[in-house]
């Protein structure tokens, strides 16, 4: 598809979504708008979207596809739901960047309330309300997500998380604990989920998009770092409860996993950390040797290969070179970006863009 259909297409999709954000606010009803960024994911998204449609809120649902090749993007539009709008992409353009284009659409169709859901969770019919009602409640909130337990399970994925502003690091808090064992009151933490977060589009515009240099993963602990920089808060609603199946995502003995988890760690504490890239890079090369230890008493076949990713990682973070991975396989077929050098913010001649700024 090119620029100028490209173009038309996402005229006609943001004209679409008023209209459904019209009709479901008729009778004084929040304009919420769901953005769901897919690829390749059909095996999943309908759970997803069933979820969703047992919401005690009524909810205008975005679907960007990036350019599947499992025919999920048809087999959406095959439900015909007047709330679920299909906008195909014409690229792989990553979780940054497929929810940016999300979250432009819906700003400028007039959403209220948007809430970013990874294709592989399903929700709770109360989740959105709880987050709405929240990020309603205090201005000062700049993401909120739900407690997100692991699929089919009462057990925590996440009941929030922080980032090492030494290491790069981020982590998950409470992970495998209980969802009973959560505080009943919303509180703060660092970093908000990609899997679900909820968010007031007005009240982040200053703060920008998400960073496309990262593509994919560490993306959304960029933003809550930059959300933080701005004054405002994340904050956990365990109110509020969704499921993620974790195992459908990349991981584990997966290279394209690897690759942008060594890349855009070093990329995050270039930007956030203290000591910049420099100083995450011990800790980072101890866990790439544990995960190389991990990989070769597990999952010794997927060794050379998730070996070799985590080395072109490294070597692509120094050269410069960011977005979406130079290399064909996977989904993932155009150049990268140019990167930042090793330390704490922009070096000198620095040609990456910065963050998209507002919508």
């Amino acid at each position: 598809m090119n620029s100028e259909a490209n173009a038309t297409s996402r005229e006609m999709s943001e004209q679409t979504l008023r209209a459904v954000l019209d009709r479901l606010t008729v009778d004084g009803n929040d304009r919420i708008v769901a953005i769901i960024v897919t690829w390749n994911s059909n095996g999943h998204v309908h759970r997803c979207l069933d979820s969703i449609g047992k919401s005690t809120v009524p909810v205008a649902t975005l679907v960007i596809d990036n350019q599947s090749t499992d025919d999920t993007a048809s087999s959406v539009e095959a439900r015909r739901d007047p709330a679920i709008i299909v906008v195909r992409s014409g690229a792989n353009l990553g979780y940054a960047g497929g929810n940016n284009l999300g979250l432009s659409l819906a700003a400028r169709a007039g959403a209220a309330f948007v809430v970013i859901v990874n294709p592989d969770a399903t929700i709770e019919p109360g989740c959105f309300n709880r987050l709405v009602e929240l990020l309603r409640s205090d201005e000062t909130i700049g993401l909120a997500s739900p407690a997100i337990c692991y699929a089919s399970s009462d057990r925590l994925w996440y009941g929030g998380s922080d980032v090492d502003r030494t290491t790069g690091t981020a982590y998950h808090l409470r992970e495998g604990m209980p969802l009973a064992s959560l505080p009943k009151q919303p509180y703060d933490t660092g970093r908000a989920s990609g899997c679900m977060l909820a968010l007031v589009p007005e009240r982040i515009k200053s703060v920008g998009l998400f960073d496309e240099r990262y593509f994919l993963y560490y993306e959304e602990a960029e933003w809550s770092l930059r959300i933080h920089e701005h004054g405002l808060r994340i904050v956990v609603a365990p109110a509020a409860v969704a499921w993620h199946d974790v195992g459908h995502g990349t991981g584990g003995a997966n290279p394209t996993y690897h690759y942008y988890m060594t890349r855009n760690r070093l990329l995050l504490a270039s930007q956030h950390c203290d000591h910049g890239a420099i100083g995450a890079l011990p800790r980072s090369l101890r866990d790439t040797l544990i995960t190389l230890i991990t990989l070769a008493r597990q999952h010794r076949s997927a060794l050379v290969s998730c070996g070799s990713a985590i080395f072109v990682g490294y070597i692509d973070f120094a050269r410069r070179r960011l977005g979406q991975r130079a290399t064909c396989g996977a989904g993932l077929c155009r150049k990268g970006k140019p990167a930042i050098a090793l330390s704490r913010g922009h070096g000198a001649g620095d040609s990456a863009p910065h963050p998209p700024a507002g919508y």
